[in-house]
């Protein structure tokens, strides 16, 4: 019974141990002598992380002759080269229903030019559409758009 014990101690030991130690790749090996120098070389990389601040806006109003443009974009973009942001929305089809209960309308819902956002094409735009006719009652007439911005290559 103390040889089980004394060796699964030892085996605890060697496991703790273990893991404490670090997994290297192999050193560059390079000989000198007093009439030679020993040279050799080594990689040093820094790798920056992929980073952007997406700015959307916090409520817009829509203008019952014109509608209304939502403006979304990114700042502070560092990305890798061929990669770029994606904006999409939860917007099923291209209208957004606006208001509650029996009081609610379509408005049209579309995006003006490209949803792959970068460092040279840093914003897009979605057009609102006017109400179609009046509600029936006065105040505010809701809705709430997701917006979702997605990293990864850009594809045509």
């Amino acid at each position: 019974m103390r040889r089980k014990a004394i060796a699964a101690l030892g085996m605890a030991v060697l496991m703790t141990v273990g893991t404490c130690v670090p997994v290297l790749a192999a050193d560059t090996e390079a000989s000198g002598s007093d009439s030679s120098n020993a040279t050799g070389q080594t990689t040093v990389t820094y790798t920056q992380p992929v980073s952007y601040t997406a700015l959307i806006p916090s409520g817009v109003s829509v203008d019952k002759d014109n509608g209304a443009t939502i403006a979304v974009s990114i700042k502070d973009a560092i990305l890798e080269t061929g990669k770029a942001v994606t904006v999409s929305t939860d917007v099923v089809g291209d209208k957004i229903t606006v208001g509650t209960g029996d009081d609610t309308q379509e408005l049209s819902f579309a995006l003006t030019g490209s949803a792959k956002l970068d460092g040279t094409n840093p914003s897009c735009s979605f057009t609102v559409g006017k109400p179609a006719s009046a509600f029936k009652t006065a105040g505010d007439h809701t809705a709430t758009v997701t917006f979702t911005f997605t990293y990864g290559n850009v594809t045509p």
